[in-house]
């Protein structure tokens, strides 16, 4: 007897279902910006005072066109530090899928007990692999992070999925925040 499923997915369905997907990911579809954090921090110099090198502070002098002025004591600013530590960031566009009934590769119980902790996964193209794996958390859609901050770590390693192919990622993702 003949499998009756023979030759059903062929390489052009292939090629449709993938062409389908990275529409769907586009910076203008279904994605939204994410922000990665990576663990490493930059410094930036006090915008409202004089940065001295030597002693690695504040000098205490107000720099020109600075954001407050002060005349004597340590910069409003700053407090006397000279500098701020911010983290290094990439954005991404990711689809997030909030709902665990319509998570890829999850379904009963464990997923539902995910949900409930807090979990979220997201699906991405494949060229963001190395973002993703480096980062040490993600800010899930950026421009509500004026009223809430969406903060979640990377449970798990990125899986590769795909019709027949390694062409997207689906990475779990737990709150922290």
């Amino acid at each position: 007897m003949s499998n009756p499923f023979t030759g059903l997915i062929s390489t052009e369905f292939k090629a449709l279902f993938k062409d389908a997907i990275e529409s769907l990911l586009d910076m203008d579809a279904l994605s939204i910006a994410c922000t990665l954090v990576y663990g490493d921090s930059k410094f930036t110099d006090c915008p409202n005072c004089v940065f001295d090198p030597i002693l690695k502070k504040s000098s205490g002098k107000y720099k020109t066109g600075g954001d407050r002025y002060f005349t004597v004591g340590a910069c409003p600013v700053c407090r006397g530090i000279g500098r701020f530590t911010t983290d290094v960031t990439a954005t991404v566009y990711l689809v997030p899928v909030w709902n665990y009934k319509d998570w890829i590769n999850w379904r009963g119980t464990t997923a539902q007990a995910l949900a409930l902790q807090g979990y979220v996964q997201t699906l991405s193209k494949m060229d963001t692999y190395n973002a993703i794996k480096s980062c040490k958390s993600i800010i899930i859609d950026s421009s509500l992070s004026v009223q809430h901050n969406h903060i979640f770590q990377r449970d798990g390693e990125p899986t590769p999925v795909g019709l027949g192919g390694s062409d997207f990622l689906i990475t779990m993702w737990k709150a922290i925040a």
